[in-house]
């Protein structure tokens, strides 16, 4: 069973692959510090978001780089 937050989510998510390539892969969902979860411009991200981006993307590379290319790789051709 999912969390009603987990739903949320994957609603927003849902709502980002439907949109043209061009406008998808500059949007995204962020969570910040806090914990709170919101559709950002990727490319109007503050200067600590910026930061905090990076740092999430560069763990997840290094966690398990061939999960992380496999779902920008589907982000891209959905």
């Amino acid at each position: 069973m999912r969390i009603n937050g987990e739903d949320e989510e994957a609603l927003r998510w849902a709502v980002l692959e439907r949109l043209p390539t061009y406008k998808r892969v500059r949007r995204g969902i962020f969570k910040d510090v806090v914990g709170d979860t919101k559709e950002v411009d990727v490319s109007e991200l503050e200067s600590p978001e910026q930061k905090l981006l990076l740092e999430r993307l560069v763990n997840a590379v290094e966690d398990d780089p061939g999960r992380f290319f496999d779902r920008m790789r589907r982000r891209f051709d959905a």
